[in-house]
């Protein structure tokens, strides 16, 4: 740049002293500015040119690769980060014992036809405890997600601990060979299964394994299978190996 503005002022003075110079041509016709100052007009222009390519060049950033630190701020105090934060992606939900279509499209805040189109299934369909589910959601929905559906969880265990007497206590139980969660469940006193999984939030009780401790609750002072309305009991497999039939989680027990 620096040469730049150098090769400028000497062009500059060059003009300048044939146009002030009172000199003659050989012919004797014409000074010897006349015939100068068309080349002068060309040398100045060329790099006055140059001078505004470079400015401009340095301005833009052209020629140089960018700082990414600058890109970076430049990108978070123009919004750029948190809109691609924003951007929705598919994550796998695991369909728990309680859920429904409509709850599981209201906590995502996705429309219910959305979720259809995306897994093949329809409203009318019982979903699969155990199974996935994708729904559409930025990393903020997911942990909005995760919030509204304990406190969904919550709230519909308290309104079942206060229909039938209140949570007496928890049990912890070590699930044996050949043990199922429903059977366990109905033998403590018949609970729902969602109301065991509401204890054990960490724990996918599809696929309890043989050692696995399980939290259960126990109902009111003097709950009973009756009391609870708890269907009768169907034939059921054992587990084989350890790993619960994922079947028998097909129907919910309990209210």
């Amino acid at each position: 740049m620096r040469f730049l503005w150098f090769l400028y002022l000497i062009c500059l003075a060059w003009s300048m002293h044939y146009l002030v110079s009172p000199q003659w041509s050989g012919s004797g016709k014409y000074p010897r500015r006349y015939e100068m100052n068309r080349l002068n007009i060309l040398v100045v222009s060329a790099c006055s040119l140059l001078l505004y390519t470079s400015k401009v060049q340095a301005e833009d950033g052209l020629g140089s690769e960018p700082d990414m630190g600058t890109v970076s701020e430049l990108m978070t105090s123009s919004g750029e980060t948190g809109a691609l934060s924003d951007m929705p992606e598919l994550v796998e939900v695991k369909i728990r014992h309680g859920d429904s279509l409509y709850d599981l499209a209201k906590w995502s805040n996705t429309q219910i036809d959305i979720i259809e189109n995306l897994n093949g299934v329809d409203t009318h369909d019982q979903l699969a405890v155990g199974g996935g589910l994708l729904l559409p959601m930025t990393k903020i929905e997911q942990a909005e997600f995760h919030t509204k559906r304990m406190a969904a969880l919550a709230q519909r265990r308290d309104g079942y601990l206060k229909r039938y007497g209140g949570l007496n206590r928890l049990k912890s139980h070590e699930v044996k060979q050949g043990q199922t969660v429903w059977r366990i469940a109905r033998e403590s006193g018949g609970v729902p299964l969602w109301l065991v999984q509401s204890y054990n939030p960490n724990l996918d009780l599809s696929r309890v394994q043989v050692g696995q401790t399980i939290v259960i609750p126990i109902i009111g002072a003097s709950a009973s299978v009756n009391d609870l309305d708890i269907e009768e009991e169907k034939d059921m497999e054992p587990a084989v190996d350890g790993v619960l039939d994922e079947g028998e989680f097909d129907e919910e027990s309990g209210c």
